[in-house]
């Protein structure tokens, strides 16, 4: 059986390390310290932090419940993933390469998430106009959840 790995992307911001507890359909994936910074929030942060990642059958095609708690400190959280074994417009890339996670039949990135809840109440997307990307602020003792949609991953010929 052939594993991907899921990365999330984001940061933490406290005078005090950021520590976060992320389920994925319910199960506990991370629970810990995350990438810290002691200073004020910068909107988009480095898009290339991974807060935490996890790792995924590259047969599964649906969708994941990801739920992350701020346990200290307060997280930006960007709701677009990156996984390998993913495809772009010159087709399959391998274990090495981490493509956005496309949410429909072809491999173009689209914004895989929906149903955004923080602390069960529905919340609106909040992309970053420049980028078109999800970003969330997530305070300390708060509770995010939405939906992840992935597609099958690829594995290129050999």
């Amino acid at each position: 059986m052939t594993m991907r790995t899921i990365n999330t992307y984001g940061k933490g911001y406290g005078s005090t390390e950021v520590t976060i507890t992320v389920t994925v359909d319910g199960i506990e994936i991370f629970s810990g310290p995350v990438s810290t910074t002691n200073g004020p929030i910068v909107n988009p942060p480095d898009p290339s932090t991974v807060l935490f990642s996890w790792q995924e059958d590259i047969t599964f095609e649906g969708t994941r419940a990801l739920s992350i708690t701020v346990n200290s400190g307060d997280v930006l959280l960007k709701t677009y993933s990156k996984a390998n074994y993913c495809a772009d417009e010159t087709g399959p890339l391998g274990p090495d390469v981490f493509y956005w996670l496309p949410d429909g039949p072809e491999p173009v990135p689209t914004d895989p998430t929906s149903g955004w809840l923080m602390n069960g109440i529905p919340t609106p997307n909040q992309p970053d106009p420049s980028l078109g990307e999800c970003w969330w602020q997530i305070p300390v003792g708060s509770t995010f959840s939405y939906q992840l949609r992935m597609n099958r991953g690829f594995v290129p010929p050999a």
